[in-house]
């Protein structure tokens, strides 16, 4: 950075292109001097208009040659919209029954993905069995009855176990969320899945276990 001297400068300095807009051009003698009362020698300061200022450079002018460094820092912190979009998708009704893995040889029977054993998925009141007509495609029926089954066994419901998700099915759900402090929507999803308790199956055994656990 080149230094504005206090005394009359040459017509070579004068002559020197202007800097672009939105930059500042802040320059003072080097080592800088400090008067008796710790006060800072005036500085002359070059805004990108030309005009100058006479005086300490002032926190005005210091925010204006931070700006580069503070816009690359803002810019970072930018989500992208198609990122934000991704995130806040709806979940997709599962539409199939996965045996997942808990340990110790047992698994637990839940709603699922179809072709997936991802259980990322939700069910809701009006599922009968598919959500969307025109989307036919996988087993919504056998995640419901998966739902059902179990609400029968670990809490005492008496489901009909039909694969529809009718009003019965969305009460029980809504108490057993009441029950587990969790918002009673009546809608089967992620959070409700990982606060039930389940009924385990042992695949090598053949054998469901007696009890329930919330193992998931």
């Amino acid at each position: 950075m080149d230094h504005w001297h206090t005394h009359t400068e040459s017509a070579n300095t004068e002559s020197r292109p202007r800097l672009a807009l939105g930059q500042l051009e802040c320059q003072t003698k080097s080592p800088r001097a400090v008067t008796p009362g710790n006060q800072p020698v005036p500085a002359r300061v070059q805004l990108a208009n030309g005009s100058r200022s006479e005086g300490p450079v002032s926190g005005e002018h210091k925010m204006f040659r931070r700006l580069p460094a503070v816009a690359l820092a803002a810019a970072a912190l930018v989500v992208s919209p198609l990122a934000a979009t991704a995130s806040a998708a709806p979940l997709s009704q599962c539409d199939s029954a996965t045996f997942k893995n808990v340990g110790k040889g047992w698994t637990v029977f839940v709603p699922s993905e179809w072709e997936s054993t991802s259980t990322t998925c939700n069910l809701k009141y009006g599922d009968n069995p598919h959500r969307d007509p025109k989307n036919p495609f996988g087993d919504p029926a056998r995640a419901i009855q998966a739902l059902q089954s179990n609400l029968n066994y670990c809490y005492g419901y008496k489901l009909a176990k039909d694969g529809k998700y009718g009003a019965k099915t969305r009460d029980a759900v809504k108490a057993v969320q009441k029950k587990l402090k969790l918002p009673a929507d009546g809608i089967y999803g992620p959070n409700t899945r990982s606060a039930l308790k389940w009924r385990m199956y042992n695949p090598t055994t053949k054998a469901w276990s007696q009890a329930c656990y919330d193992k998931l």
